[in-house]
Formats: C-alpha cells, sequence, structure tokens
C-alpha cells in the first residue's frame, strides 16, 4: 500500500536530488525531556543543544525557524526564549560558527570514490594497499563493506 507520506517522500528526494549540501548551525529544543534520560532538563523539563548539520535547503536564509507539528505556541515560545537568551549570552556561538564554515569548505575537498577518504587521511586497508595500489575489491565492494563496518557489525560476510 503506498501512502501519502510515501509520495511526499518520492517528491522531495525528487525536489533536493538537484540541491547542494550547506552547513548550518543547529539549534535544537525539546519540550518535556524526562529527568532520567540522557539529557539534562532544566526545571520547565526543557533540553536544548547546538550543532552543525549539512542539509539540501530551498534557499539560503540568514535565520530558519522550524516547528514540529503538534508543537503548542506556548511550548514553542518558550524554547525560542531560551534559545535566543544562549545565543545571546555567546553559547559559544563564534567557535561552532567557525566550526560550520570549516566543515562547509571541507564539503569541496575530494574524496576516493571508493573509500571516501581525502588525501589527508590515507585510504581505507579494504580500497588500496600500503604502497597506493587498489586492492581487488570492486568499488561497490569497498563502499558495501564500509558500510557494514560503519553499522557497528564486526565480520564482513565476504
Amino acid at each position: 500500500m503506498t501512502t501519502r507520506r510515501d509520495v511526499l517522500k518520492a517528491e522531495l528526494l525528487e525536489k533536493y536530488a538537484g540541491k547542494e549540501p550547506s552547513t548550518f548551525l543547529q539549534y535544537d529544543g525539546f519540550a518535556d525531556v524526562e529527568p532520567d534520560s540522557m539529557m539534562r532538563p532544566d526545571n520547565d523539563g526543557d533540553d536544548i543543544f547546538l550543532g552543525t548539520t549539512q542539509e539540501l535547503m530551498t534557499g539560503l536564509p540568514s535565520v530558519r525557524i522550524l516547528i514540529t507539528a503538534g508543537t503548542s505556541r506556548k511550548t514553542a515560545l518558550r524554547l525560542l526564549k531560551k534559545l535566543r537568551r544562549w545565543l545571546k549570552d555567546g553559547g559559544n556561538f563564534s567557535d561552532w560558527m567557525q566550526k560550520a564554515e570549516a566543515e562547509q569548505v571541507h564539503l569541496d575537498s575530494e574524496v576516493c570514490p571508493r573509500c571516501g577518504s581525502d588525501n589527508t587521511q590515507g585510504h581505507h586497508a579494504l580500497c588500496s594497499y600500503p604502497d597506493g595500489t587498489l586492492t581487488p575489491l570492486t568499488d561497490e565492494a569497498v563502499r558495501e563493506a564500509l558500510a557494514v563496518l560503519g553499522s557497528g557489525v564486526d565480520e564482513i560476510p565476504f
């Protein structure tokens, strides 16, 4: 059965397929966080985070705010106020912006099509030998094996 969600997902994948990735600072505000979770909620049960992300966004406004469907206006305003205060007080903004800018520049660096490494890292052992000679594995086999290793599996099923 195909749902509207399936159709929308396909449309969005097609829409964003031609977009170039851009790096953003991402501020996240979580409401009603359980005190026993890994998050550290404040007295209101909220927790906020800052990080970087790469996205295929349309347009590049300086600031974009996304609020999850079902979030009350009161909750959104409370979290936005806390995020604003954090940003106003510094909140490591300069350090994170430098990191985001460096990541954006890094997006344009060349990588190995087989293993994804850049020239500063060297190649993965599945991709090439220490002398630079390629291993007999196909490009697809290298990428599949690295995906399996990245998923936490200890053995590669060859």
